[in-house]
C-alpha cells in the first residue's frame, strides 16, 4: 500500500525535469542548424551535407531527420542524443576491408587504413603473446606451460559448496538493490524497473516450482502470464547473486591488507538456483538472453573466464535464434534488445581478445547500427544507482571497445610479432595516428563528471575505470612500436622511437591502475594486464632502447603481486605469475 501511494505522489515532483518551454527560441533554431552547432548554441551555416564548422574540425555533421522531431526534448537528452549519434558516426566511419597489417600500402586514406571494427582476429592472444618476444626467450620458463594454462591442478580443483542459509527470499529487494548499484551501472541488460517489482512480488510471494512452469504464481495469471513468469525468475536470481558477490568500490591496493570478502557460498546458492531454471527457458527469449550474460558476468566476478566464455557464447548465439523469431515489441523491448545485443558482442570480444576462443559471429548480424537509448527513470529507481552517470559510462565503455576492435584488427591479426618488423615504418606510424585521433575524440566529448582527477573521492568508481580504460588501448596501441624498438638491428624512425617511449608510458601507468583488490567484472582482466604490462616494462628496461621511469622496477614487483594476487583464484593467473616471477627474477639482476 505505502509503495502504491510512494507512486502517486512521485510524478509531480520529476516532472519538474522537462520543463523547459522558456527555450522556444534555442529549440526553434536547433532545427535548422546541425546537431554540434546546436549543442553549442552557434549560428550554424546550413551548408549539406557538411556545414563549415564541422569541416574546419573535420567533426562528423549530422542534421536533424525530417521525420524526427526533439523539440520536445529536454537539454539533457538532447546532449545524450548528441553523443549517441556521435559514436556511431565514429563507427560508421572506419568501416573498411581489414588490410595485411606487414604489407600495409604506403599511400592510403583515413577511411582505408580502418579495418572493420565489430570482429576481432581468431588469434589475439593479447597478454601471452608477450611471451614470445626474442627478448624474453631462455629467461628459465618453460613455454609449454602455456599450452595448458587452464588446466587444473590437485591442490586447485574447486572444492564442494561450503554450507551457507540458502535462498531466503525476503532478502531478495535488497541483494537486487545491491546488483543495481554495483553491478547493473556497467552492463544495463535488464529492466531496472521491472527488476525492482518482481523482487518486491517474490519476497510477498515467494519462489515456486510448480511444474512445468516452475514460476512465482499468481491465482489470476493466465497461462502466458506464467511463462513469463519464469522467464523472469532466473534473471531475478542471477541478479541477487553478484548483488551479494558485489561490494562499494574502493580503492584497495593489492599491497594493502586483504578487504573481507563477500559471503560466496551464499551467492553460490542463488547462482545454482538461477542455472536451474535457465534449462527450462525458451532459448529464443530475452529472458534466456538476459540469464545466459549475468551467468557470465557472474562467472568472471568467480575468475572463471571459460565458463563465461561458454555463457556469453550462448547469448551470442541464442540473439540469432532471437531475432529470428521476435515479434515486433514497443520502443521500451527494443531499446533492452540493443543492450544486450551490445552486452553480448562487447563480452564476447573482450575474451577473445585474450583466449583463442571461436566467434559466435554475432558481428555479422548488423542487428542494430544504432546505439542503445537510456532507460526511464522512475520511482523504483533505486536512489543510490547513478542512472544518468551509468549510462555516460556505458556508452563510453561500447565506443572505447570498438576503438579496441580496430587496433586489434590492424596491428593483432597475425600470431607472429616480428611481422612488425617487415611492416612499413609510415603506414604504422600513419593507421596509429589515426587510431589515437578516434580515441581523443571519443575522450573529448566526455562529460566533465565522467574525467578522472586525482583528488576525486575514493568511492568514484566511473571516471576511475575509464581511466584505466585509456591506459589499456595506449598501450595495445603503440606496443607494435615498443617491440620493434626493442628487437630491430638498426636504429628506428624518430616517430617509431616516439611510439615505444609512449607505451612503456601507458604500459606503467595501466600497471599502477589494476592493483586494486575491488571485485568485479573485468577482475580477471585486471590480473591478465599486469602481466602483460609487467612483462612489456621488463623487456624496455632490458633492452636498453627506451627511456623508463625512475620507479618502473616499484611497478614491475606490483604487477607481479597483483597477478600473482588474482592467482590465488584463477589457475591461468596462477602459472602466468609463476612464469612472470621466474623471468623477472632473471632479468631484474641484469638491469640497472
Amino acid at each position: 500500500m505505502s509503495a502504491t501511494g510512494s507512486e502517486s505522489l512521485q510524478p509531480p515532483a520529476r516532472a519538474k525535469r522537462p520543463v523547459t518551454h522558456g527555450m522556444s527560441y534555442p529549440r526553434k533554431r536547433a532545427v535548422s542548424a546541425c546537431q554540434l552547432c546546436r549543442r553549442r548554441k552557434t549560428k550554424c551555416d546550413n551548408v549539406r551535407p557538411t556545414c563549415g564548422f564541422c569541416a574546419s574540425i573535420g567533426a562528423t555533421c549530422v542534421y536533424q531527420a525530417s521525420h524526427t522531431d526533439y523539440s520536445s526534448f529536454d537539454p539533457a537528452s538532447l546532449v545524450l542524443l548528441e553523443r549517441i549519434n556521435h559514436v556511431v558516426a565514429l563507427l560508421e566511419s572506419g568501416r573498411a576491408a581489414r588490410p595485411e597489417p606487414a604489407t600495409l600500402p604506403d599511400q592510403h586514406t583515413t577511411a582505408d587504413i580502418l579495418p572493420d571494427a565489430l570482429e576481432i582476429p581468431a588469434r589475439c592472444n593479447l597478454s601471452c603473446r608477450v611471451l614470445k618476444w626474442p627478448i624474453l626467450q631462455d629467461c628459465g620458463f618453460d613455454p609449454d606451460a602455456l599450452d595448458s594454462l587452464f588446466a587444473l591442478e590437485p591442490e586447485t580443483a574447486p572444492p564442494g559448496l561450503e554450507r551457507s542459509q540458502g535462498v531466503v527470499e525476503e532478502d531478495i529487494p535488497a541483494h537486487v538493490r545491491r546488483f543495481l548499484t554495483n553491478v547493473h551501472t556497467k552492463n544495463p541488460v535488464v529492466d531496472h524497473r521491472q527488476l525492482t517489482r518482481d523482487a518486491r512480488h517474490i519476497a510477498e510471494h515467494g519462489l515456486s516450482w510448480n511444474a512445468p512452469t516452475c514460476i512465482v504464481v499468481r491465482a489470476q495469471q493466465s497461462s502466458s502470464d506464467r511463462v513469463r513468469r519464469l522467464a523472469d525468475q532466473a534473471p531475478q536470481l542471477l541478479a541477487c547473486a553478484l548483488g551479494i558477490l558485489s561490494q562499494p568500490f574502493r580503492r584497495t591496493t593489492v599491497s594493502q591488507p586483504r578487504e573481507p570478502t563477500a559471503d560466496r557460498a551464499l551467492a553460490d546458492a542463488y547462482y545454482a538456483a538461477a542455472r536451474k531454471r535457465i534449462g527450462l527457458l525458451d532459448p529464443s527469449s530475452l529472458s534466456y538472453l538476459q540469464a545466459r550474460f549475468l551467468s557470465g558476468v557472474y562467472e568472471m566476478y568467480t575468475l572463471r573466464p571459460l565458463d563465461a566464455w561458454h555463457s556469453f557464447h550462448s547469448a551470442c548465439s541464442a540473439m540469432q535464434l532471437y531475432l529470428q523469431k521476435r515479434a515486433p515489441g514497443n520502443d521500451e523491448i527494443r531499446d533492452l534488445e540493443q543492450r544486450v545485443y551490445w552486452s553480448c558482442l562487447k563480452s564476447e570480444c573482450e575474451l577473445r581478445t585474450e583466449i583463442n576462443l571461436a566467434s559466435s559471429r554475432i558481428a555479422e548480424l548488423r542487428f542494430t547500427e544504432e546505439f542503445p537509448t537510456p532507460p526511464v527513470e522512475s520511482v523504483e529507481t533505486p536512489e543510490e544507482f547513478p542512472l544518468e552517470e551509468s549510462w555516460y559510462y556505458y556508452l563510453t565503455e561500447i565506443s572505447q571497445r570498438h576503438i579496441l576492435d580496430r587496433i586489434m584488427n590492424a596491428f593483432y591479426a597475425e600470431e607472429d610479432d616480428r611481422r612488425w618488423l617487415d611492416a612499413s615504418p609510415e603506414a604504422m606510424v600513419r593507421m596509429a595516428s589515426e587510431l589515437e585521433r578516434q580515441h581523443v575524440l571519443a575522450l573529448a566529448n566526455l562529460p566533465s563528471w565522467l574525467r578522472y582527477d586525482e583528488g576525486q573521492p575514493e568511492d568514484c568508481e566511473l571516471p576511475f575505470f575509464l581511466h584505466c580504460r585509456i591506459f589499456y588501448v595506449q598501450e595495445c596501441l603503440f606496443r607494435p612500436f615498443l617491440f620493434r624498438v626493442i628487437h630491430s638491428p638498426v636504429p628506428q624512425p624518430p616517430a617509431i622511437q616516439d611510439f615505444a617511449q609512449r607505451c612503456v608510458e601507458a604500459s606503467y601507468n595501466n600497471a599502477r591502475c589494476v592493483t586494486l583488490q575491488h571485485r568485479h567484472h573485468g577482475s580477471w582482466f585486471m590480473g591478465r594486464a599486469a602481466f602483460r604490462c609487467g612483462l612489456s616494462l621488463l623487456a624496455a628496461a632490458h633492452s636498453g632502447k627506451v627511456e623508463m621511469p625512475p620507479d618502473w622496477r616499484q611497478c614491475v614487483e606490483t604487477a607481479l603481486v597483483t597477478t600473482e594476487f588474482w592467482g590465488e583464484e584463477a589457475v591461468d593467473l596462477r602459472k602466468l605469475g609463476r612464469i612472470f616471477r621466474t623471468i623477472y627474477e632473471r632479468l631484474s639482476k641484469n638491469v640497472d
